[in-house]
């Protein structure tokens, strides 16, 4: 499980492990880097999963198709749950592409 911790937070952890704890001190010095670049990750795969149902989104207005999990799935392969998750969002960003 991932954790946010404010950086003023950390950094005041850090201090007070460094006068108690080295090895653990050492150990949070290099934690922060790695939590930061999973969050990097989750964000950037957000965004491709959100691109991949607008474009089946588009798809299926072109080809006059209802647009469904199942329409969505059929193209991409994306698990239900997470159409689910960003249909409406995604579906309201094509309306505002098309003017819809």
């Amino acid at each position: 499980m991932l954790f946010n911790i404010e950086d003023n937070l950390y950094k005041k952890l850090l201090n007070t492990l460094a006068d108690t704890d080295k090895e653990l001190y050492f150990d949070f010095m290099e934690l922060k880097p790695i939590i930061t670049s999973i969050e990097h990750a989750r964000n950037t795969k957000t965004i491709n999963t959100k691109q991949s149902i607008k474009e089946s989104i588009k798809t299926l207005i072109s080809l006059d198709l209802p647009i469904n999990a199942y329409q969505i799935n059929k193209l991409n392969k994306t698990p239900y749950s997470t159409i689910k998750k960003y249909l409406v969002e995604v579906l309201q960003e094509v309306k505002n592409e098309i003017g819809a």
